[in-house]
């Protein structure tokens, strides 16, 4: 192996799986200056990513992240570059940490059924108000769409609660998809949930199940 292909193999042995980052607009627990706050991820590039400001980031002060994404719960330090108003910019990792991978069978498990739950506003990822009732009328373990009374903008944050029989729980998930009006008038939004593993695999066991009583009855979703 000559030179070139010694530092080029070294390139590729540092380069981090972009499948072990946190998806754009979901939440991440990062723990920085001895407090671990939850805050939304808002952009990410080429050689960082930028979320809303925790209230200990300091430029130059190494933080760690705790997440789950569709793929797994993962962990990585990052150091802080940054800071510009509410937000803070941290440099991607060289090295991220798998705690927990969803087996690949169930990734992407989706599922068409209206399912009752309620919900309200969670400004700043906390659940605020009474709560609504409505339906989640297309689900999987990384998003729900939910159908709601007007037009939301994108990021909003919300407080879901879900009742899957076997097991209940209530989430926060962020509008990533312009609101789309039915013919009824109302609205359907996508949310993606913030979910860790164990809720992520009682959604699918969920789908799962509801599908499999689908096809029993001959009428299993064809998409």
């Amino acid at each position: 192996m000559n030179l070139f292909e010694a530092m080029r193999s070294r390139s590729k042995s540092k380069a981090i799986n972009s499948d072990h980052l946190p998806e754009l607009n979901a939440f991440v627990d990062i723990a920085v200056g001895g407090k671990t706050e939850s805050v939304p991820v808002e952009s990410i590039g080429r050689t960082e990513l930028t979320t809303r400001l925790p209230s200990r980031a300091t430029v130059g002060a190494k933080a760690l992240f705790n997440y789950h994404n569709g793929r797994g719960n993962f962990r990585f330090y990052a150091e802080c570059t940054a800071i510009e108003g509410r937000k803070a910019r941290f440099a991607l990792p060289t090295e991220i940490t798998v705690l927990n991978r969803i087996r690949d069978r169930r990734r992407g498990v989706r599922l068409k059924y209206a399912l009752p739950v309620i919900w309200r506003y969670a400004p700043d990822g906390i659940g605020y108000g009474e709560f609504t009732k409505s339906f989640a009328v297309d689900i999987s373990s990384s998003g729900v769409a939910l159908m709601v009374p007007r037009e939301l903008r994108s990021g909003t944050l919300v407080e879901i609660s879900l009742d899957l029989g076997a097991t209940a729980f209530t989430v926060v998930g962020a509008l990533t998809r312009p609101t789309a009006q039915t013919a009824s008038g109302k609205y359907v939004a996508g949310i993606d949930l913030r979910v860790n593993l164990a809720q992520a695999n009682a959604i699918d066991d969920f789908i799962l199940a509801r599908q499999k009583g689908q096809r029993a009855r001959g009428i299993a979703d064809r998409h």
